[in-house]
Formats: C-alpha cells, sequence, structure tokens
C-alpha cells in the first residue's frame, strides 16, 4: 500500500511526530504535523493542515546526537527539553485527510507525511480520485464528512465521469 491515512492527530497535543526532518541543508529536526478541526469562528467544520518544527539552537543539538546515536533518538528527545516554533497553518478546506507515502519514505529516514483535501471547487474527477484511494481507509466519521460534501457537490458533469468510468459508486452509497 502506498497511502496510509493517519487518524487522531488533531491538535498539537496529538500530533504525528516526524523524527528526522530536514531544517535548512545540514540540521536535521523534530516536526510535528495535525489537521486542526476548529470548534468555532471562520473556520467551523472546515479542516486545515499545521506544522511545527523544532527551534535552530535546539536543532543543532539535536543533529549531533544524531549522527552520533541515531538509536536513542526518542530517548534523548524525551529528556531534552524541546523548544518548538510558532505553528504554520493551512488554508482550510471542507475535508482533508493526512497521509504517509509509503513510496516517498523509503529513501528517507523520517515518514514521508502530505495531506490531500477536496474543496468548493472539486469536481467528479476529484472526487472519484479520492473515493479510489482513500475510502477505504477513511474512518466512519471521514466517510460520512466525504459522503455529504460528495452530494452536495454533484451537478451535471458528474455523469459524464460515472458513464466514462462505467459505474457510479458514490451516488449508490447513502449517507
Amino acid at each position: 500500500m502506498a497511502k496510509i491515512v493517519l487518524h487522531g492527530h488533531d491538535s498539537f497535543d496529538t500530533a504525528y511526530l516526524q523524527y528526522d526532518y530536514p531544517f535548512g541543508y545540514q540540521i536535521r529536526c523534530l516536526r510535528k504535523v495535525w489537521l486542526e478541526r476548529p470548534s468555532k469562528g471562520l473556520g467551523r467544520g472546515k479542516v486545515r493542515f499545521a506544522a511545527c518544527t523544532t527551534v535552530k539552537a535546539w536543532n543543532q543539538r539535536y543533529t549531533n546526537h544524531l549522527n552520533d546515536d541515531p538509536l536513542t533518538v526518542a530517548d534523548w528527545v524525551a529528556s531534552n527539553n524541546t523548544a518548538w516554533n510558532k505553528p504554520k497553518y493551512g488554508t482550510y478546506y471542507p475535508f482533508a485527510l493526512m497521509y504517509e507515502d509509503t513510496e516517498k519514505s523509503k529513501d528517507q529516514a523520517s515518514p514521508y507525511v502530505e495531506y490531500t483535501a477536496l474543496n468548493v471547487y472539486s469536481g467528479a474527477e476529484e472526487f472519484y480520485k479520492f473515493y479510489d484511494e482513500f475510502y477505504h481507509q477513511m474512518d466512519d466519521t471521514e466517510r460520512m464528512q466525504f459522503m455529504v460534501l460528495a452530494q452536495a457537490h454533484r451537478d451535471k458533469s458528474w455523469a459524464e465521469v460515472e458513464e466514462k468510468r462505467g459505474c457510479a459508486e458514490l451516488r449508490n452509497l447513502v449517507v
């Protein structure tokens, strides 16, 4: 499987931690990534990608430790006060998933984590691509959100795509 959906990473405290992320050309750092789902304000009901790395001074010590003894990284991180930069936030989307791309992770020490999203301009092609790649890995809540969004965005162009595919999986799924 090339893409594994990551669940439960929805705040800084529960973020997915990457232990060997590049910070510039020579230094390595820690990186936390998560999908934020605000419960109030302009982003209520939407999702955005967030990422946060460790500060540069801490990263230099961390890189030296990685070069000396990479096997005890988790213990070393736990015993040192980790200083974090301010989180960087992406654009709000109606629906998004974060996943680990195992094909891109093969040659790296740290997992390659990306996110993909559907927006108000996504058409039938994007929805079906999303369906084919990720639907079987979604949890029940994500499936419900996906189906509600898919049904809200149905228009005439969907019939053409469904005819080309020879099926209408999204039309037949019940919300």
